[in-house]
């Protein structure tokens, strides 16, 4: 049956809403309107997001842990990335969530529901909305469902994809304030491996086998990974308390371009995961606070609310390289890693450089791949 119109809809309720519906909260533009959240019926799945940043944070008392030194790790030397300018921090989905849905019952206009979406439009005034138990209408929607299926046509893809196990051990021996943000030191077999290691305390820590591939590999091959990786570091009595897996897409395709006068996409729909990296959390929270202010200062048309800068060329470039020779990833890393400041190409890679500081980081890489690659981005991909 029809509904009444809503000011707002999210469809789906994930890191994207989250951050974005806290936001507004906080800012105070969803005063005197109606919203509603549609989740899906299926018990959220667990995940662990990680981000750095300098000094204190708006998440800070929800961290499931946070690290003053980083390391880089390659078959040669070791370099220390955080450099006492940047804290990592890891953050449970489940405490992000349960702390939106306490602030969410505290305002009567925002409900959620919990069905599945079927199909949703613009008509350009409004937005119709349809899940497999109702009809609902809304001025504008913000939608973090990704499509099934997306034609990317000929721009590449690579996937960050990943298993990680929590141990519990008496033979840890990393330092509980240190942890390791790529180890290369695992062997390649011709495509770009790490091992990404959190420790919790001096007992337990997570091991994560991740690779940036065109391709998924089989379940049993991160396993023997983690497995080969822990035995390296003469760790072999522990006990697997928790595992996480997932798959997160690393691309410059044009998801915006998806967008309409009422609907923005969100999250991994909207193309808000960084590229380079794989990371979402780190690139959704100054889109959030964008989004939140345009809503306030009534900046209505979502077509325009995505804008391309330096970044996402320097972003396509990285993707080249690896698309076309996924064996130099060590290699590419490391020189970024060590020829130029490390905590300078964190903060690269989370957008906060100005061309003066990116210059050393670009003078890092891989010369002859990058001039190709940069050659080939004269020319738009093709759908």
């Amino acid at each position: 049956m029809d509904q009444p119109v809503y000011d707002y809809i999210f469809s789906g309720f994930g890191l994207a809403a989250y951050l974005s519906l806290d936001a507004m909260l906080e800012i105070g533009c969803l005063e005197g309107k109606q919203i509603l959240i549609i989740d899906s019926p299926e018990p959220p799945e667990e995940k662990t997001w990680s981000y750095w940043e300098r000094g204190k944070g708006l998440y800070d008392v929800l961290l499931l842990a946070s690290w003053k030194k980083g390391w880089f790790v390659s078959p040669h030397q070791q370099t220390e990335c955080l450099r006492s300018e940047l804290i990592y921090k890891s953050i449970s989905s489940v405490a992000l969530r349960n702390y939106l849905v306490e602030k969410i019952r505290k305002h009567d206009n925002i409900s959620i529901t919990f069905e599945n979406v079927v199909d949703f439009s613009d008509d350009g005034n409004h937005i119709s909305l349809t899940t497999n138990r109702n009809r609902y209408q809304s001025k504008k929607l913000f939608n973090s469902i990704p499509k099934t299926t997306l034609d990317f046509g000929d721009t590449p893809v690579l996937l960050q994809h990943f298993e990680g196990w929590v141990i519990q051990s008496p033979q840890l021996s990393f330092a509980q304030d240190e942890m390791v943000l790529m180890d290369f030191t695992v062997p390649q077999r011709h495509a770009t491996r790490f091992m990404y290691v959190l420790p919790f305390s001096q007992t337990q820590a997570l091991f994560e086998y991740t690779l940036f591939s065109p391709s998924l590999i089989d379940k049993n091959q991160y396993e023997q990974g983690i497995r080969d990786y822990l035995s390296s570091k003469n760790i072999t009595e522990y006990t697997i308390e928790k595992t996480e897996s997932g798959v997160i897409p690393m691309t410059v395709y044009p998801f915006w371009k998806a967008n309409t006068k009422n609907i923005l996409h969100i999250g991994t729909a909207g193309g808000w995961t960084k590229p380079a990296t794989g990371y979402t959390f780190l690139n959704a929270l100054p889109l959030a606070a964008k989004l939140a202010n345009d809503i306030k200062n009534q900046n209505s048309d979502f077509t325009r609310f995505f804008k391309t800068n330096r970044f996402l060329w320097y972003d396509r470039l990285l993707i080249e390289v690896l698309y076309r020779d996924n064996a130099s990833g060590q290699q590419l890393f490391t020189q970024l890693f060590t020829k130029a400041n490390p905590a300078n190409v964190l903060r690269f890679l989370q957008q906060q450089t100005h061309f003066w500081q990116e210059l050393p980081i670009l003078l890092a890489c891989p010369k002859v791949p990058f001039i190709k690659a940069a050659l080939r981005s004269l020319r738009p991909y093709k759908k």
